[in-house]
């Protein structure tokens, strides 16, 4: 909430349908058993308010281009009934559910499984383990996370909520990536782990740097997999969110200044072709680098270089080489260097 008035007003609009059709709406963070009840009553419950302004958006670009069309949910409801936008919205989860089997039924039936470690729990201990274990039978898939090591002392722990989105990321990825995501894509997945390890942690487990093991979850999973779809998948990347702060008081003003961000790496290569430089690895969600007219803006130091340089020790068919801020006591580098500034 709270972009702008417009926003407010087309999601409280949108929840307040949504309501008067029947829907939960319910917060994750305060409702430990989401997941179950996600499972019992797909599609009466709403996990995420953001889903009701994703719809308003959507209709508000179509109706750009086709004047008339309904620009809000409720809109949408008024025009064709709530029992014909309810027909709509469980075609449209059923309609994903049956594309997201069908793709899974082209890949082999089977069980794999890849373990690997984080280095550090970030208080001193570690190597921590991470374990899965896939299945794949007919139109479903399992993956489960038994032996993996139990919350850590460090802030490295993920909740189930975190370990969720990961697991769910790599099976879009291996299924039907093109498709819109809504529940009926989730209908043949089952993600099994143990409650209390590090990346289904409980409280009172630290979990502020919880993306370390969000990433390290679908690394292992994506790694589990690799043997059933020889071609399809790309070596890892970077795994890391590599979030770097500067922080420190501003000799003009005397205000506590800090300044965040993550960092960008590399992406694993393939048979046919080769990785790419420069990305942000996959649980970085919508941050971005911070361009360096803005950082010199809010922060008392001076970027002096930024770009991303050509390694040129091979012909590759796509621009390789390392990204690097230089005057920021920091340095981006290509994948296999180690840099230490």
């Amino acid at each position: 909430m709270g972009k702008d008035a417009e926003t407010d007003r087309v999601m409280e609009e949108s929840i307040a349908t949504l309501k008067k059709l029947g829907a939960t709406i319910i917060d994750p963070v305060v409702y430990p058993d989401f997941l179950l009840q996600g499972r019992t009553s797909m599609f009466l419950t709403v996990l995420n308010a953001d889903f009701k302004a994703q719809i308003s958006g959507y209709l508000a670009n179509v109706a750009k281009h086709k004047p008339g069309y309904p620009k809000s949910f409720a809109e949408l409801v008024a025009k064709y009934g709530s029992e014909q936008t309810t027909l709509f919205m469980r075609e449209t989860i059923d309609y994903a559910e049956r594309l997201t089997r069908a793709a899974l039924e082209k890949l082999p039936d089977g069980e794999w499984s890849f373990e690997d470690v984080l280095d550090s729990d970030g208080a001193g201990s570690g190597p921590v383990r991470i374990r899965a274990t896939v299945r794949i039978r007919g139109d479903e898939l399992s993956v489960d996370f038994t032996g993996t090591d139990t919350q850590a002392v460090g802030p490295i722990n993920c909740t189930l909520t975190g370990l969720v989105t990961g697991v769910r990321c790599v099976f879009k990825a291996i299924t039907n990536p093109e498709l819109p995501a809504n529940g009926g894509c989730f209908r043949p997945l089952q993600i099994v782990c143990p409650p209390g390890t590090f990346i289904s942690a409980q409280s009172p487990a630290p979990v502020s740097l919880y993306y370390e093991s969000l990433l390290a979850a679908m690394d292992v999973m994506w790694k589990a997999l690799a043997p059933a779809m020889p071609g399809r998948l790309p070596a890892g990347h970077q795994r890391s969110v590599n979030a770097t702060f500067v922080a420190g008081l501003h000799p003009d003003t005397g205000d506590l200044f800090v300044m965040g961000e993550p960092l960008v790496g590399g992406w694993g290569a393939a048979p046919y072709r080769d990785g790419d430089n420069g990305q942000f690895c996959c649980a970085n969600g919508e941050t971005y680098n911070i361009p360096v007219e803005l950082f010199e803006e809010l922060v008392p130091r001076e970027a002096g270089l930024e770009k991303l340089r050509d390694r040129g020790d091979q012909p590759l068919p796509v621009p390789q080489g390392e990204d690097v801020r230089e005057g920021r006591q920091r340095r981006r580098v290509h994948p296999g260097d180690v840099a230490a500034d």
